[in-house]
């Protein structure tokens, strides 16, 4: 029986790492294969090519859209609402290490779970790191870092990734005494 288990493993891991994720595949069709190896995907939602899934506690709403180059860690549960975009090469990472003695800093492992509400935009190469959280509709910038909790209607940036500015309903900025100073196209700051 533990042979049998890891060659059905084995083949899951490939039609979720290899064939799904091969470039030559539609989108449908990549959708499909998740969903037949344990990776539950919704209605409508665009897988892109060359993701990785480090496993099946995957959780994708209806509408969402990946990117090239998505990393799904999954050591722990990562859950995505409905009508989310994630840009290029987003790394949901679950797992890490409890900080070691001396002799090995890298002590023993640990894994929390990652929650990403409905209509969030991850920008290409955000990094979303155990137990975070982003709300509903929040905007996390390219090659932002979070670390914990994004509030919803407002965009974070940075590393690690601090607020920036809150969103309106209409996508303006729902504040102008925020963060971030306004900038010229010539990158001059206006006061």
């Amino acid at each position: 029986m533990g042979v049998r288990q890891d060659l059905n493993s084995a083949l899951a891991g490939w039609v979720r790492n290899r064939l799904a994720a091969s470039a030559l595949g539609v989108r449908p069709l990549r959708r499909w294969m998740l969903n037949q190896v344990g990776v539950k995907i919704g209605k409508n939602s665009l897988i892109g090519a060359m993701n990785y899934f480090g496993g099946t506690d995957i959780v994708i709403g209806d509408r969402c859209w990946t990117n090239r180059g998505v990393y799904f860690d999954n050591s722990g549960p990562i859950r995505i609402g409905d009508d989310v975009l994630i840009g290029p090469e987003v790394m949901f990472v679950t797992s890490s290490h409890a900080i070691g003695s001396a002799g090995r800093r890298g002590g023993t492992p640990t894994h929390a779970s990652i929650s990403v509400d409905s209509g969030v935009w991850l920008g290409a190469r955000a990094t979303i790191l155990p137990g975070a959280r982003i709300g509903r509709g929040a905007v996390i910038a390219a090659g932002a870092v979070v670390t914990g909790l994004c509030e919803g209607d407002a965009v974070y940036g940075g590393v690690p990734a601090r607020l920036l500015y809150r969103l309106a309903p209409d996508g303006s900025r729902a504040d102008r005494d925020d963060l971030i100073p306004d900038v010229d196209k010539s990158g001059i700051t206006l006061t």
